[in-house]
């Protein structure tokens, strides 16, 4: 009877570890110039390289593509779109899903720092093309003229 007993308690599982599934969840890095959104399960591992759809506010389907090794995920929002909200539908391992849903003013300001930023790097490439034309002149200048001496010789 011990022997019957003793078997049943194995077999029903008696001192195993408790399992838990895999909870997912996702938050916004609000300092980024692109949305940028992270996606973790609740153990704190990374939803490394899951699939990403990213879905407008009107519903259609914005982009596609994975998330990076540390669960990273970035977009830059279309303007245009100043009401509703932008939509990530995430797919991990073991096909875990979550969907993180980004408000559109969030997104616009997004999209306000990248013009601002965009203005900057142009002028920053203006004088860059400038500096490099003055550059070359000068270094063409300098090679015509030890020519010009050497012939002079």
């Amino acid at each position: 009877m011990r022997k019957l007993l003793f078997t049943l308690i194995i077999l029903t599982g008696f001192g195993t570890a408790p399992a838990f599934g895999h909870a997912t969840s996702w938050k916004v890095d609000s300092e980024a110039t692109p949305v940028t959104v992270r996606f973790t399960y609740t153990d704190g591992r990374a939803m490394a390289l899951s699939k990403v759809r990213v879905l407008s506010p009107d519903g259609k389907v914005y982009q596609v593509g994975n998330a990076d090794r540390e669960g990273y995920f970035s977009f830059l929002p279309a303007s245009g779109f100043e009401n509703g909200d932008w939509t990530l539908k995430v797919t991990g391992e073991e096909d875990h899903e979550i969907e993180a849903v980004v408000s559109a003013s969030a997104a616009s300001d997004i999209n306000m720092r990248r013009s601002s930023m965009t203005s900057i790097l142009a002028w920053i490439l203006v004088a860059s093309v400038i500096l490099n034309f003055a550059l070359l002149g000068a270094i063409a200048e300098k090679f015509f003229k030890r020519r010009q001496s050497a012939k002079n010789s």
